[in-house]
């Protein structure tokens, strides 16, 4: 290995630590990503292009686990739900373990029209979604949270990057905020800690428990159709209504994103965090890329929620990726990374919508 190589991954800190995340993010063995990494810092040349040694580090994972390569498959013959074009065709391919232990196989179609993946077999049952267990342990199917509560301080670090950058991206300054799929609280208590008023809505009656105990929060249990049937949020009093990373679970996203806008107050935005089928760990890491999940119907290209978005009636005005966990960091420097992830090459979209037909208001001229 070259010393130009060796000070960049030296530089990261503890790599073991790092190596560990890495396999516990893709779900594989440690001792098996311990070796393709070996592999590929005795062969690669520090001087590669980026490209070359994405392809490198890919080839080794093909080598080492055979879920690992994309596949060739038919079209399928249900249309994208984001372009509505017959072009999906099976490209990746993953078996896991299920909750039961049994190995369930899922395969995800990628349309050749827009780019959005989505899960053709092996999704998980929604049930799951309103179970207390959900919370507690993640399946080997990549169902689920371990210790969820226990990560409290960073997911509340990571709710205030979400809502400082929602702020930053409203038509104007925004006093309210509902978060659909508010979990434990966690993303409304950086809201409120920014001078918000907040209100959420989650399917799990134990996560609504939860961030009743731990911020004094009342949530709405069940769908957004069901909270807005009940009048417990109403048409056009939100200055933000946030989705993280929750419509890549949902049947029909589109339908959510019309409930979603008629919320919107004239002067609010739409912020949505989804899983992207656009980044640069798809060249390595294949099938055991990190948001092939039996629980994600969807794995979202920019063209496919634009296309989403502008079906619900909402015009994108803001698009930005990143990531929560650099999994390429013996692969790629800092500045290889944010540069990947400002052309559009991070696993994480954040997007930013507002309804077109506040679009010509003069508020969003200001």
């Amino acid at each position: 290995m070259s010393d130009a190589l060796t000070v960049r991954v030296d530089s990261m800190g503890d790599r073991s630590a790092h190596r560990a995340l890495v396999a516990r993010v893709l779900r594989i063995a440690p001792t098996a990503w311990d070796g393709v990494l070996d592999a590929y810092h005795a062969q690669i040349d520090a001087h590669a292009t980026i490209d070359a040694r994405l392809a490198a580090l890919g080839e080794l994972m093909g080598t080492h686990f055979p879920d690992a390569p994309a596949i060739a498959g038919a079209l399928a013959v249900a249309p994208c739900p984001s372009c509505g074009e017959r072009r999906v065709r099976a490209r990746y391919h993953r078996n896991a373990a299920a909750p039961s232990g049994v190995m369930t196989p899922y395969t995800y179609g990628v349309c050749e029209g827009c780019g959005h993946a989505t899960l053709l077999e092996g999704a998980a049952d929604s049930a799951v979604y309103a179970s207390p267990a959900y919370y507690q342990a993640q399946g080997g199917d990549g169902v689920g949270y371990p210790a969820y509560e226990g990560e409290r301080t960073y997911r509340e670090a990571k709710g205030d990057r979400l809502v400082q950058w929602a702020i930053g991206h409203a038509p104007e300054p925004p006093s309210a905020i509902l978060e659909v799929g508010s979990g434990f609280g966690f993303t409304r208590r950086a809201a409120e800690r920014l001078g918000l008023r907040t209100s959420g809505v989650d399917l799990n009656p134990a996560a609504a428990a939860a961030a009743r105990r731990l911020y004094g929060m009342e949530t709405f249990v069940g769908t957004l159709a069901d909270a807005i049937a009940a009048d417990a949020v109403r048409p056009g009093t939100q200055d933000l209504v946030v989705y993280d990373f929750v419509l890549e679970h949902l049947a029909a996203p589109v339908e959510e994103l019309v409930l979603a806008s008629r919320l919107l107050s004239p002067r609010g935005a739409l912020i949505v965090r989804v899983p992207g089928i656009e980044a640069i760990e798809l060249a390595s890491f294949g099938s055991l890329y990190r948001s092939f999940r039996s629980d994600h119907l969807h794995v979202f290209s920019r063209a496919s929620l634009e296309r989403m978005l502008d079906r619900a009636g909402l015009a994108l005005t803001a698009f930005d990726t990143g990531c929560g966990a650099d999994l390429l960091r013996e692969i790629l420097d800092e500045p290889e990374l944010r540069a990947a992830y400002t052309a559009g090459r991070g696993p994480d979209i954040t997007a930013c919508a507002i309804r077109r037909d506040h679009a010509n208001s003069p508020r969003h001229h200001t």
